[in-house]
């Protein structure tokens, strides 16, 4: 479960740092900066605080996958895996060629030990990211 964790926490800083890279640091009411503070939370461990800043990127902007993502991972680091899946299930839905909600997912559907759920979705994060 540690790796999943560490594998989480590495998706968020990954997918972060070029929306941060980008953030204007005088205006805090933007999505940008919502996203930074979120995933800061989510690193320290304050998930309910990372939930609510994702949620309220969601509010601004309700095609934003990565948004859903993270808030996917946060809720997977709590173990609530339903609200989880229905995260890693809308940023699919929003960008059905994005490979780690599908990645993500199957991760979620593993914990849950619907394992034919996970192969299923590790099979099409492969088939998108190309490495089949």
């Amino acid at each position: 479960m540690k790796k999943v964790i560490i594998f989480a926490t590495f998706c968020i800083v990954v997918f972060s740092m070029a929306v941060v890279a980008a953030a204007s640091e005088s205006n805090p009411e933007t999505a940008v900066e919502y996203f930074k503070r979120g995933v800061d939370y989510a690193q320290r461990g304050d998930y309910d605080k990372a939930i609510a800043d994702f949620t309220k990127i969601i509010e601004i902007n309700p095609k934003y996958a990565l948004a859903y993502r993270n808030r996917a991972l946060v809720w997977f680091s709590k173990k609530d895996y339903d609200k989880a899946i229905a995260d890693f299930t809308k940023a699919i839905e929003i960008n059905p060629a994005f490979a780690e909600g599908y990645h993500g997912r199957a991760l979620v559907y593993d914990a849950m030990k619907e394992h034919d759920k996970a192969k299923a979705d590790y099979a099409k994060a492969a088939e998108i990211d190309g490495t089949q």
